[in-house]
């Protein structure tokens, strides 16, 4: 299971709010991975590519791979993803 980051913050943050299939910046080695980047995959959304592979928005073959897509528990709850740039003061 993940962890649970709790961030108390008063500084304004930006977000994305879009689902581009392109490959996920936590797919590239050494970036935001507890223990290995995110699995990347072929643009038919299931067969696993080289996590050193150029994203397919940046003319390359990797691609979000289909089954790390937002998906919905019921019509009140829904689960996925979210990029922030949060700068955090160290205590």
């Amino acid at each position: 299971m993940a962890p649970v980051i709790y961030v108390n913050s008063t500084q304004n943050a930006s977000t994305g709010s879009f689902w581009g299939c392109c490959k996920p910046s936590c797919a590239w080695p050494g970036k935001g991975a507890v223990s290995s980047p995110v699995r990347t995959c072929q643009n038919d959304g299931n067969t696993t590519i080289d996590i050193n592979t150029a994203s397919g928005c940046n003319y390359g073959d990797a691609y979000t791979c289909t089954n790390q897509q937002p998906w919905s528990i019921n019509d009140t709850l829904s689960y996925g993803f979210a990029g922030a740039f949060i700068k955090v003061n160290s205590v």
